[in-house]
């Protein structure tokens, strides 16, 4: 995430008014995504006023509780509370099966070893000795100093835990292409957002090794330490309150550089099912490789509505609308950086995004796959409401007054991808956050793909 922030800065852009910090791996730093949220603090008050009305007109409670929490805590203790599965619609199902998960928790050997997609995806890298090709200087190789988190081991682990990645299904925007073709353009997509990311980026390196491959140097922003670096964190707001802060810095680590607090406990759901796990640590990404790798693909293939994952754009599920093609949001690498890191870079011309397309070109000659067209974002615009990949898919309070939640377009704590497998836990998890967590009960075991 542009420094990267996988979702970053970028999650929360306008909806909190939050200005992302420009930098780079190489200076203190990368670049923060821009996960276009919009008007969620105005709609919240919307939401507020809808649910007071609610209150006074269906609700009234036969004594006067001390506050509106406290009353809807008394009714979610006592069972009222509607346990509902409404339907993100057609774009929202799809988005979830392709971004669907396996457990919480590192993938086994066994589920590693049989997987069809990482087996694919060894087989187009080369095995380890393709893997020390593509990134000689990665950290701790030699070339840089420290631990070795990024192994080839580690990055298959990650891309275990997402079996659509490298998949087989292939989009029809692409109706030509094999799944092989897909995976390479993937993977040369994937790595060539880990040169822009974290590469040493030297010209006229020492041993003569390209700067496209010499991704994978960093681990995290320069000189960054939890008293250094300890901007990165909404501690105010619902996103304070749904991820809080606990004194530590959470900057860029890791691939794609996630960043802030928004990030790091939504992450940490998806890989722990508790928000407070990175919360808590957030040096874990720099401790266990596969965990740095998994914060990578959780950006890729997640949808962060209005915007499509990368995943869908490289694999031919983003059909661009009438509205997408006037805007110039095409498929193609353009697309990638819009999603990545779109506030910064695209728009007009812009150096950062003419490096990555270089990346790109080197990656796709590497795997013998199209450079393709739309390779920039210059003449884009940022993908909105009028996208054929906006759909609603974030939990909030019902506007009704009644102690349900439904699906909203804009960005709250709770999203249908918290659970891509099981849609319920992401319904009970809204409940719980606003009615008390007597409201439902989450659990362990995960419903079979919508």
């Amino acid at each position: 995430m542009e420094a990267p922030g996988m979702q970053n800065c970028a999650q929360f852009d306008t909806g909190l008014g939050q200005n992302c910090p420009a930098k780079d791996a190489t200076s203190g730093g990368n670049p923060r995504k821009r996960l276009k949220r919009l008007g969620y603090l105005a709609a919240g008050l919307c939401i507020v006023g809808a649910v007071l009305v609610g209150v006074s007109l269906f609700h009234r409670p036969a004594k006067k509780l001390s506050t509106d929490r406290e009353w809807t805590e008394r009714r979610a203790v006592e069972g009222t509370c509607s346990i509902a599965n409404p339907s993100p619609g057609p774009a929202g199902v799809d988005g979830l099966e392709r971004a669907r998960r396996l457990a919480v928790g590192k993938p086994t050997a066994e589920q590693i070893a049989t997987a069809r997609n990482t087996q694919r995806v060894s087989e187009i890298i080369g095995g380890e000795a393709g893997w020390d090709y593509l990134f000689p200087m990665r950290h701790g190789s030699g070339q840089a100093n420290g631990a070795q988190p990024y192994t080839f081991d580690n990055f298959l682990a990650a891309v275990t835990q997402w079996p659509e990645f490298c998949g087989d299904k292939v989009g029809p925007y692409y109706p030509n292409d094999t799944a092989e073709i897909a995976c390479r353009r993937e993977l040369a997509t994937l790595f060539a957002n880990f040169a822009q990311e974290v590469g040493a980026q030297i010209p006229n390196q020492a041993d003569g090794i390209p700067t496209w491959r010499q991704a994978l140097y960093w681990l995290s922003e320069i000189g960054c330490t939890d008293t250094t670096c300890s901007g990165y964190a909404q501690c105010t707001g619902w996103a304070g309150e749904a991820w809080p802060c606990t004194g530590r810095g959470f900057f860029g680590r890791g691939p794609y550089q996630l960043s802030w607090n928004y990030n790091y406990g939504p992450f940490s759901t998806a890989m722990f099912g508790d928000a407070s796990v990175l919360l808590a640590e957030p040096n874990l990404l720099l401790d266990d490789g596969w965990l740095a790798f998994a914060s990578a693909l959780w950006f890729f293939m997640t949808p962060q509505a209005p915007k499509p994952s990368g995943h869908d754009v490289v694999y031919g599920h983003f059909i661009p609308s009438e509205a997408d093609v006037a805007n110039g949001r095409l498929p193609g690498f353009g697309a990638q950086i819009m999603i990545i890191n779109g506030g910064l870079e695209c728009g007009s011309p812009n150096a950062k995004a003419a490096k990555r397309v270089g990346f790109w070109k080197n990656f796709a000659a590497h795997f013998g796959v199209s450079q393709g067209e739309n390779l920039d974002c210059a003449s884009m615009r940022a993908f909105d409401t009028t996208s054929s990949t906006s759909f609603n898919g974030y939990w909030t309070q019902a506007w009704s007054g009644a102690c349900e939640c439904q699906l909203v377009s804009w960005a709250t704590p709770d999203t249908i991808f918290d659970y891509p497998s099981n849609l319920q836990n992401s319904y009970c998890s809204c409940l719980r956050r606003n009615f008390g967590e007597e409201a439902c009960q989450l659990t362990n075991t995960p419903a079979p793909p919508p």
